[in-house]
């Protein structure tokens, strides 16, 4: 039997919700790692190279600019 928890108000369809976010989610995860790792980079390198790349126009990208987009700091 599994448990159901459910808090007065809250949406009775957000749990089942949250859920299937959640595995879209790490689906897509493993997904990138996997071509991360086929490419030859860890997958941390990647996400570093993404965010690099995708910084906004006009941001200065600096060690402390990389260090909170991979949310080492």
């Amino acid at each position: 039997m599994s448990a159901r928890f459910y808090v007065s108000g809250q949406d009775p369809l957000l749990p089942r919700t949250l859920a299937d976010f959640r595995f879209e989610l790490r689906r897509f995860l493993h997904f990138s790692e996997c071509n991360a790792n086929e490419a030859g980079l860890q997958p941390q390198q990647h996400q570093l190279l993404l965010h690099v790349a995708g910084a906004p126009e006009g941001t200065d990208v600096t060690i402390a600019y990389a260090c909170c987009a991979c949310s080492f700091i």
